[in-house]
């Protein structure tokens, strides 16, 4: 078995120098994704953590109803999910999004080291055509 999840910090260290050593102009820089810059796939590192966190660690359900029927049903509701906290973060500083990304990075490892990476995870890699998935496999993919 690969042991990844004692990589998180390393790669949060790496992550955050990464962002610290950029200016402005290379936070507002277009990436390949249309119409998203580099802050904007920030954002998205940070909805992510967020997301789960409040998903699994603090068992948050969130009031918006939601139906997904299909693969491209899902694709689309990631996307929305997103494009939303792109969106939202707008208005917001380089420097508190790298400190939100920093400390919410680090919480989801806190968490994450608390598991028992051999139980079922709360969602399957469907991408991968399970219907289960370890909690293990969920970290890694």
């Amino acid at each position: 078995m690969i042991k990844t999840l004692e990589l998180f910090p390393i790669i949060n260290t790496k992550l955050m120098e990464l962002l610290m050593s950029l200016d402005s102009n290379d936070f507002n820089h277009p990436t390949q994704f249309i119409d998203w810059t580099v802050k904007d796939i920030c954002s998205h590192l940070l909805d992510t953590s967020i997301r789960k966190l409040s998903l699994e660690r603090d068992k948050y359900e969130s009031p918006e109803e939601i139906s997904i029927n299909s693969y491209e049903e899902l694709i689309k509701h990631i996307t929305n999910l997103a494009d939303r906290w792109a969106l939202a973060f707008t208005g917001v500083s380089q420097k508190i999004l790298i400190e939100l990304i920093c400390k919410y990075q680090n919480e989801l490892y806190d968490y994450l080291s608390t598991l028992n990476m051999l139980e079922f995870s709360h969602f399957p890699v469907s991408w991968a055509g399970e219907e289960k998935s370890y909690i293990l496999q969920a970290v890694i993919n």
